[in-house]
């Protein structure tokens, strides 16, 4: 599970966990990479470790980190309004981005 590092580190630490775990004979397609990042809808937090932008801005990002193996994100809202903000923010990238990659 990585946690908010940029999407060439995380692919160089996953290839290289892919390559350890083939050496020690485990099977590399058994692993799963999870990452969490922030889901910035205010722009404040690095851009390299942030979902970010529009709907479509967003999908081009989540299609990325799948691009380097990622299968599972974990979301961390950055919004105003506290409690609410942040839930709004998730609920909003639910509507209009997670169609596009859960059947």
């Amino acid at each position: 599970h990585a946690a908010f590092e940029p999407i060439t580190v995380v692919a160089d630490a996953w290839q290289r966990v892919l390559r350890l775990t083939e050496d020690c004979g485990r099977d590399p397609d058994a692993m799963t990479l999870s990452l969490r990042v922030y889901l910035d809808t205010l722009g404040t937090m690095e851009p390299a470790k942030s979902i970010f932008g529009s709907p479509a801005q967003m999908q081009d990002q989540v299609a990325q980190w799948a691009g380097i193996g990622v299968r599972h994100l974990v979301l961390d809202p950055v919004a105003r309004g506290g409690i609410a903000g942040r839930r709004d923010a998730a609920m909003a990238f639910a509507e209009y981005v997670m169609p596009s990659f859960v059947a």
